[in-house]
């Protein structure tokens, strides 16, 4: 009897967190990962509470931007072109953040995107450029 009790209350309980992820949808991650992108700038860069609130509507607008952007990859006809479309939006973002930092913080924003580039490449199994294929562009990341 006691071991039914516990099947049960282990179902439930997985049952109550998987509605929980559901219900928070795709506008809840959206908003998580834009919260956790500001607050990652603020403590790399020291942002003031107004640049926070700048920045976190700066990447909202990427976010919804991006969804406009991959529905034109799909209709892009090369792998160049798709990696254009996404550069394009990227450079916008990168430009209006930049816009909202003062003198002082764009060369921490500058070295940490390059950290996050040198990330980035370390997380595709250390392959770097050459593990990437012959279409990787530098200048895209």
């Amino acid at each position: 009897m006691k071991r039914l009790m516990k099947i049960m209350s282990v179902l439930a309980l997985m049952l109550i967190t998987n509605m929980g992820f559901a219900q928070r949808g795709e506008e809840g991650r959206s908003a998580e990962m834009v919260g956790k992108m500001t607050a990652r700038l603020t403590e790399k860069l020291i942002l003031t509470a107004d640049q926070q609130s700048k920045v976190s509507a700066i990447l909202t607008a990427h976010k919804t931007n991006m969804k406009s952007v991959r529905e034109q990859m799909k209709n892009a006809s090369s792998k160049e072109e798709k990696l254009k479309l996404r550069k394009v939006a990227w450079d916008k973002l990168d430009t209006d953040i930049s816009a909202v930092l003062t003198d002082e913080q764009k060369p921490k924003y500058t070295a940490y995107k390059q950290q996050m580039r040198e990330d980035f490449k370390a997380n595709r199994g250390g392959k770097g450029k050459e593990g990437m294929g012959k279409d990787f562009n530098d200048d895209v990341y």
